[in-house]
């Protein structure tokens, strides 16, 4: 378990803090992998993947493990400041994307980085600072006997529906976090299936790509949009039809929407 591997090293060897670290571009590349990773996850997530998301997800983990392997902290006292640093935040971001799949559980793992769990846009951010403690750790998934499987097995057999997930876990508060605010389509374009937006946002102009056709037609329109890398456009969608949700003409680009 990459997550407990990562926390109990920490406790053990520096006194249950996050220590200091000086990143390479090896580093830096480890600590992006979350950003990368959660554009795959989320693209499996709205297709109704769950199950290669989280693969997905796994994969994630993998990659820092083998990260924490390649290192060798306990050999490498020089370096091992930062090996930790790079893993403790990589775990948290590996909590935001399990939040989707086992909200209790990724809880459990802000719980014991001792901070408040973030959302998507706080990936790949080193939300994790140097000087974190670390709070009282215990695997995130204990060992199962046989009749702990086949009662598991009887609650994951059955189908979620795709809409259901998300409602349970975002309510008006959750909602209000996310970054939306108000663009101004200026140009449109098409590129193999997919349209090719510039909007303004402020004196700003950003590139969204949405996959499926929206016509010229709708250039000067404003819109709404999430704040993330890459922007996101919101979309009301109905069957294979998509429709931008738009707004009053009057209502400045930038303006917040909540």
């Amino acid at each position: 378990n990459f997550i407990y591997r990562t926390f109990s090293f920490i406790k053990k060897n520096f006194n249950s803090q996050v220590p200091k670290a000086k990143l390479s571009e090896k580093d830096k590349e480890v600590l992006n992998l979350s950003k990368k990773y959660a554009e795959e996850i989320k693209e499996l997530i709205l297709n109704i993947k769950l199950k290669e998301g989280l693969k997905k997800l796994l994969e994630l983990s993998d990659k820092g493990n083998k990260y924490f392997q390649e290192e060798e902290p306990w050999k490498n006292n020089e370096k091992a400041p930062t090996t930790l640093y790079v893993c403790a935040n990589l775990c948290y971001d590996i909590a935001i994307l399990l939040s989707v799949f086992l909200p209790k559980s990724a809880e459990k793992i802000s719980r014991q980085l001792g901070v408040k769990l973030g959302g998507f846009e706080d990936l790949g951010k080193r939300n994790i600072k140097p000087g974190q403690k670390i709070g009282k750790i215990k695997p995130l998934f204990p060992k199962l006997d046989d009749k702990k499987i086949e009662e598991l097995k009887k609650i994951t057999g059955k189908v979620t529906r795709y809409e259901e997930l998300f409602r349970k876990e975002i309510d008006f508060k959750e909602f209000q976090r996310y970054k939306i605010t108000i663009g101004k389509i200026v140009d449109i374009s098409h590129e193999k299936g997919e349209t090719v937006m510039k909007i303004k946002i402020r004196e700003e102009i950003r590139e969204a790509r949405i996959k499926g056709k929206i016509e010229r037609k709708e250039i000067g329109k404003k819109i709404a949009v999430l704040l993330e890398e890459p922007l996101k456009v919101l979309l009301a969608k109905k069957g294979n039809k998509i429709s931008l949700i738009t707004v009053n003409k009057d209502i400045k680009t930038g303006s917040k929407v909540r």
